[in-house]
């Protein structure tokens, strides 16, 4: 089990500006919540990667609130409103570079490359039925 290490040292990702991004979780990650040594994590359960994932519960909040309609910033400015623990944009930029590197965000070439497929699924339906109709209407 992979747990969120926010010193860890991870694939580099200086090029994304995360305060302007609006990052959203994927869909089908399960968490299930667990006490260790009085402490409250959440373990993130990926069942297309088959493997489980652990983080704390201020990071589990931060994640859950990632669906893609507000940016980075203004998730953090959120939290600190509601008087959730303070974020530091080091810290945020630190996690979301870690959920894309276990590949917990959905990307926009995952969006594009289903748009793609519906596009090309269309067209073999379209074609189809113009064999169709040759067959049966002969010109």
């Amino acid at each position: 089990m992979r747990v969120w290490n926010p010193d860890a040292n991870e694939r580099d990702h200086a090029v994304l500006e995360w305060g302007w991004t609006r990052p959203k979780l994927r869909a089908d990650l399960r968490f299930h919540f667990h006490q260790d040594r009085d402490q409250p994590i959440y373990v993130i359960e990926d069942r297309v990667n088959r493997r489980c994932l652990q983080v704390g519960l201020p990071e589990y909040r931060f994640l859950r609130r990632l669906d893609g309609r507000k940016t980075a910033s203004k998730l953090v400015g959120e939290a600190a409103i509601y008087g959730e623990n303070a974020r530091d944009e080091d810290k945020t930029a630190s996690l979301l570079r870690w959920a894309l590197d276990q590949q917990l965000l959905v990307s926009d070439e995952g969006l594009q490359a289903d748009r793609r497929r519906e596009q090309l699924e269309s067209c073999q339906r379209l074609t189809k039925k113009k064999g169709l109709m040759k067959l049966f209407f002969p010109k």
